[in-house]
Formats: structure tokens, sequence, C-alpha cells
């Protein structure tokens, strides 16, 4: 959720902006994405923001108090949601940390790590109940680090 808290003319100069982290929506998005996900796995490839957004703001089970409150005084809010990551992106997470901690890990011990992630759901696994900060936690475990708290 962005929100700009400055009108059209003073954002060229002042450019204030408050960027709202939620997970609200997250159950909605997540379920659509399955619906689209059994369609056929080509089909998440077609799937944008403007539906996503679409799906959060008509979910009747989706509160966004914040952006109501916002959208009655006419202050800017753009809502941009996150996709649950494939086991794709989790591997990207796993090589990001890697070579941000300039380590390498064979083949194995990524899969190793990769098998340490739950994903969801029982009938399709394919997308991954957390994010690429968890991730982190995990390769540097894998390294030998102490694990982050």
């Amino acid at each position: 959720l962005l929100v700009s808290l400055a009108s059209d003319e003073e954002s060229q100069s002042n450019g204030t902006l408050v960027i709202v982290s939620t997970n609200a929506g997250g159950h909605a998005i997540n379920r659509y994405m399955l619906e689209e996900a059994k369609k056929g796995l080509h089909t998440l490839e077609k799937v944008d923001g403007d539906t996503l957004r679409g799906v959060l703001l008509n979910a009747e089970s989706v509160n966004l108090p914040l952006y109501s409150f916002l959208s009655e005084y006419s202050i800017p809010v753009s809502v941009i949601p996150f996709l649950p990551l494939t086991r794709e992106h989790v591997r990207a997470c796993i090589s990001s940390e890697l070579r941000e901690n300039g380590a390498t890990l064979s083949s194995q011990e990524i899969n190793t790590l990769l098998g340490q992630v739950q994903f969801f759901s029982k009938e399709l696994p394919i997308f991954a109940k957390t994010g690429c900060k968890k991730i982190s936690s995990k390769v540097n475990l894998a390294l030998g680090g102490v694990p982050d708290l």
C-alpha cells in the first residue's frame, strides 16, 4: 500500500511517500493464484497487478481500513500486491543470498534448503508459505552462521 501525503502540486517539491506493508488480503491473493495455477502454470505469467488489485478490493473477506480511510480524504493510495513465491523464486532467493555472502552451495545442498521450505496447497504445492527473508536465515544456517532472531 503506497500512500502519497502530498497533493499533486506539493509532490513535485515535497515527494512525501508512505509505504505500509500488510498481509491483509494475502489469503485472497493465494486463493486466486492457486485457481489460476490449476488452469495451467502458464496462466500465472499473465497475472498482472490490476487483476490482483481487483481481487483484493472486491473480496468480501479482505479488510483494508487504511485504504478506505485515506481514500475518503482523497489521499492518493496505490495497492501493490505481493505474489506468492514459486520454487524457482525460492531458488533465486537462495542464489541471491549466496552471492551476497560470497559463498556457494552444491545443487544437493540447495535442494536440501528447498526441502525445508513449506509449500502450499496440499493438492498443488507450488507456492512458498514464506518469503525471501526466511530463506536468508536458512542460507545463513547452512553456511554455518548464527540464525537471525
